[in-house]
């Protein structure tokens, strides 16, 4: 196994993050793993949006937007899909020190990504929804708003068969995740969130879901 918390390993995992965006009209979309991701992204394919490279955004002109979970809710579902997805379940739940070993690794792979790691300075650009605490129907309707105020045409008709809910397994996984990371304080995994949390509660401050523009709701206003 490799030395997940090395530099090496570190700086490796980063140099693969990839930004995944899609335009539509004026509006751009980036995708955040964890992020309820699976369904806009499919939604929005569905209607027609197009890639676009991340180099080409205008961020003077578009609209550019993402999802956002707690930084620290984000970690603990992106580390257990890591688990999931490299069939470590056994592993994790048998092996204690495993388990430690997990708690100590501040990123695996783009799920566990930070949003800085992902965006850099950009992240103060990005309109933000924040998202945890919301059920999916409030987290739909911010987003209509928000594209219904930057030109969106016509009635928004969500497909939810794009949706991806986490089944029973996953959760289990989930929380028995979260608990670990809270069992012991792990200095670097929180010094790389860090900027993250910083980033969040400001948007989160700043961000005003009870008002009917998103003029009026948005972080950025």
């Amino acid at each position: 196994m490799p030395d997940l918390s090395s530099d090496d390993y570190v700086r490796r995992a980063k140099s693969r993050i990839t930004i995944t965006a899609l335009q539509g009209g004026d509006v751009v979309y980036l995708r955040m793993l964890k992020c309820a991701s699976s369904f806009f992204h499919n939604n929005f394919q569905a209607w027609g949006w197009q890639p676009i490279a991340f180099d080409e955004i205008d961020w003077n002109r578009h609209r550019v937007f993402a999802h956002m979970l707690d930084p620290l809710e984000r970690r603990y579902k992106g580390t257990a899909e890591y688990i999931k997805m490299n069939n470590m379940q056994t592993m994790f739940f048998n092996n204690p020190e495993f388990k430690q070993f997990v708690s100590t690794v501040p990123v695996f792979d783009d799920h566990t990504a930070s949003y800085h790691d992902q965006l850099g300075s950009y992240c103060r650009l990005v309109d933000w929804i924040p998202i945890s605490g919301k059920d999916p129907e409030k987290i739909t309707e911010l987003t209509e708003l928000l594209l219904s105020d930057h030109g969106s045409k016509g009635q928004i008709v969500w497909n939810q068969d794009h949706a991806r809910p986490a089944n029973d397994e996953l959760k289990k996984l989930q929380l028995a995740v979260r608990d670990c990371l809270a069992e012991t304080y792990q200095d670097g995994v929180y010094r790389y969130l860090y900027n993250d949390c910083v980033l969040y509660n400001r948007v989160c401050a700043n961000f005003d879901p009870s008002k009917p523009r998103w003029a009026e709701v948005s972080w950025l206003r």
